[in-house]
């Protein structure tokens, strides 16, 4: 199974970027979100069935697909709910994870995750990158997302904080600037891990 590197950065800091930068290189690139988007998009499978008992069916549309936006308003505003959310969708994304990892190629794997300490997945991969912004700019980048302020904060404060972040990734890339700017970062590290994984 090839190594896997984690890619990780709060909401706004460029983290997608930094993996899309990865991507046109050669690089698998596995996104958490989209894994759990697959999950949450099934008709079926465990982790629904467990939200459905929990939060009943107002959860799900009437074609019985999953809303999202719901989901996210229960999580945002609970805690404890978000915890419950957690300890089932985690275990769940890393196993398939997991299997995508058994048919993928390269020097390495890059596993996108915005949550990859608080799930500790940090733990389980080769090499850890976190992608920075300073606060202004990353609210600067969240409401060009139709977002509101408020949404925008409660996505960040419900992250660990960037500085604790940066102080336990391996390597670490600062995205104030233009989309150039980051790339060439991006280029420094992805000549490190080729070394690192030869």
């Amino acid at each position: 199974m090839l190594k896997l590197v984690g890619l990780s950065g709060g909401p706004g800091n460029g983290k997608s970027a930094a993996a899309e930068f990865f991507r046109k290189e050669g690089i698998c690139v596995i996104d958490a979100d989209k894994v759990c988007h697959a999950i949450y998009a099934e008709k079926e499978n465990g982790v629904l069935s467990a939200l459905r008992e929990r939060w009943g069916d107002g959860i799900f549309d009437a074609k019985g697909v999953l809303d999202r936006r719901k989901v996210a308003r229960i999580v945002f505003e609970d805690a404890r709910e978000r915890k419950f959310l957690d300890s089932l969708l985690h275990p769940e994304i890393f196993r398939r994870v997991e299997k995508i990892l058994e048919k993928a190629e390269g020097p390495f794997a890059v596993l996108e995750a915005a949550l990859l300490f608080e799930t500790a997945w940090d733990k389980k991969v080769f090499r850890t990158v976190t992608v920075w912004a300073e606060d202004s700019v990353r609210m600067e980048r969240l409401l060009t997302r139709n977002w509101t302020r408020e949404e925008a904060r409660k996505r960040i404060d419900s992250q660990m904080k960037d500085a604790e972040k940066l102080e336990r990734a391996d390597y670490a890339i600062i995205n104030n600037g233009s989309l150039s700017l980051l790339y060439s970062q991006c280029a420094a590290v992805l000549a490190q891990l080729r070394e690192e994984t030869k």
